[in-house]
């Protein structure tokens, strides 16, 4: 059975914050009920309003992509019943708030994409630095 189903609230209030947004549903199954909008920033970047089936229950999160790269992703908790579109668009609402607000997403919206260099730069800085340390011994 879809989650839009069970869930039949969800979609008109997640869509009162769509409105106005050149959203597309991107999945709407047992699995997954998925909104997608374009970053105006970023030629491949997304936000993804998501509903997914969880442990026989459901979270809502938004999640914001560059490409195949997750760059925030913000979660409710677990919804175990369905909930009234009032509050639907309260918890859509309270994830979406703080999750627009956060440091990355409004880099990513001036254009920016924070970086970090992951465990192989970290790797390879120390790397370097043994060497040089060696060398000059």
């Amino acid at each position: 059975m879809k989650i839009s189903t069970m869930y039949p609230n969800f979609k008109p209030a997640v869509k009162f914050w769509l409105d106005g947004k050149n959203y597309s549903l991107v999945s709407d199954d047992s699995k997954k009920v998925s909104f997608m909008i374009p970053l105006a920033s970023h030629k491949k970047g997304f936000d993804y309003y998501e509903l997914d089936n969880v442990n026989g229950g459901v979270v809502f999160s938004l999640v914001t992509m560059l490409g195949f790269k997750t760059i925030k992703k913000s979660s409710s908790k677990i919804i175990n019943d369905e909930l009234p579109y009032d509050d639907w668009r309260y918890l859509i609402d309270e994830v979406m708030s703080p999750h627009l607000r956060s440091e990355e997403y409004q880099a990513l919206k001036k254009g920016y994409a924070k970086t970090s260099t992951g465990c192989f730069g970290m790797l390879a800085v120390l790397f370097i630095s043994f060497l040089l340390v060696i060398k000059n011994l």
